[in-house]
């Protein structure tokens, strides 16, 4: 998230299984992360999470932070860390910042994640019958509820209901969390003056598609996130405040954005450690250009990853997806069952190699191209009937599935047409 890179440029796939001698786990040490190029520039760098409690990712995730605080969940799973826990220890912190320094400060929420676990001040907020969601109709006729399933399979499973609420009552939980924080800022006088971008990794399926409750599958689902920018007292981008821009962005936009807000100057040129002068080698571009109203796009498409697994000492991917403003364009790879039945992996990959489940990797479709603007749902493929936009979508997607990262030989077009 914070190379300005691409995952297909980065080459970091997964993390969560890692081991020291996996080489494409690691983000390489010649690539300069943003807390490494501000702390370079004599910013004072603050990290607030728990990720070296995962044996991936010690190495490279605090690199570049002067301070790294990594909190230790009450629970075995690192993902058990509340984010009241979390604030604990950064709300003191943050009336201890020395002022007379520009200050970076990364806070890494988990919630909500699975299992998702509210308490008690949120917990039964919300309607377990979900009749407060909002209906619409998939374009085959069902009825669903706008981004979370098919009602009538909501209405016959109860724990895929209370699952639903729960999420819902961890988003309010994590929105109180930060509320807290902005009002320590006030009280310290350091709101006005501060850039605050509240973003996510991922989104959650609910009952959407294949991944119930998880965050495999690069649907609209777990991939269009929120990305709310408040920005600092008297900039050209405080003009904005109050604004919805509905343009494309990516995570490889956040570093390139930070640097030019806090006035960093750099050139783009190869993959090197250079700090003077400064040379990255970006994917991504500032969204400030689109705050201040003098672009309307920085971006035509946005590529996202899905499931991996583990072949022949690399994490590949298995599935990816491009997305413009109106299409989505997924492709999974071509992979037997056969030929992962022995290696570790995640998400609907491991159906294939459980019986009864219901599910199979190997049976969904090798393409689907879904018009986003007439189904929200994400149900109808439309490959057939939109042959140009899947075109030009799948000629995105070529390079990345050339890549050693993506499972198997890049299927050609025409295969995935034959294959509807």
């Amino acid at each position: 998230m914070f190379t300005g890179q691409e995952p297909f440029h980065h080459g970091v796939i997964a993390t969560l299984h890692a081991s020291d001698n996996e080489p494409n786990m690691r983000v390489r040490g010649e690539t300069l992360t943003l807390a490494e190029v501000l702390y370079s520039r004599a910013w004072l760098t603050h990290g607030f999470d728990n990720q070296l409690h995962f044996r991936a990712h010690p190495e490279w995730m605090a690199r570049g932070y002067r301070y790294y605080i990594n909190l230790t969940a009450p629970q075995s799973s690192p993902a058990a860390l509340a984010c009241e826990d979390m604030n604990a220890e950064l709300i003191p912190w943050l009336r201890r910042l020395d002022r007379e320094r520009d200050n970076f400060i990364f806070v890494h929420y988990w919630d909500p994640h699975q299992r998702y676990d509210p308490p008690e001040a949120f917990l039964g907020t919300f309607d377990r019958s979900l009749s407060d969601l909002t209906e619409i109709a998939a374009p085959s006729g069902e009825r669903w509820l706008l981004g979370v399933g098919p009602k009538a399979l909501l209405a016959a499973d109860e724990f895929a209901r209370e699952s639903v609420c729960r999420h819902n009552e961890e988003l309010l939980r994590v929105d109180a969390a930060i509320g807290e924080v902005m009002q320590t800022l006030k009280q310290e006088g350091l709101y006005d003056d501060t850039l605050i971008i509240v973003n996510a990794d991922h989104g959650d399926d609910m009952r959407e598609h294949h991944s119930h409750f998880e965050h495999r599958e690069p649907y609209e689902c777990c991939t269009h996130l929120p990305l709310i920018f408040k920005p600092a007292a008297g900039t050209p981008e405080a003009e904005a405040a109050g604004s919805r821009i509905p343009a494309l962005v990516s995570h490889a936009d956040l570093m390139p954005t930070v640097l030019e807000a806090a006035g960093v100057e750099y050139r783009l040129g190869p993959l090197q450690r250079s700090f003077q002068p400064l040379i990255l080698d970006l994917d991504g571009s500032s969204v400030l250009p689109l705050m201040r109203g003098e672009v309307e796009a920085i971006r035509e498409h946005v590529v996202s990853v899905g499931s991996y697994l583990r072949h022949k000492d690399l994490y590949r991917c298995v599935e990816i997806a491009a997305r413009d403003l109106t299409h989505r364009l997924y492709i999974r790879s071509p992979i037997p069952p056969a030929s992962y039945a022995n290696h570790e992996s995640t998400g609907l990959i491991k159906a294939d190699r459980r019986a009864g489940d219901g599910l199979s990797f190997s049976a969904l479709p090798r393409a689907e191209l879904l018009d986003l603007n007439r189904d929200p749902t994400e149900t109808d493929n439309r490959l057939k009937d939109e042959v140009q936009i899947g075109r030009r979508l799948y000629d995105v997607l070529l390079p990345c599935m050339m890549s050693p990262l993506f499972l198997g030989e890049p299927p050609a077009f025409i295969e995935l047409m034959a294959g509807l």
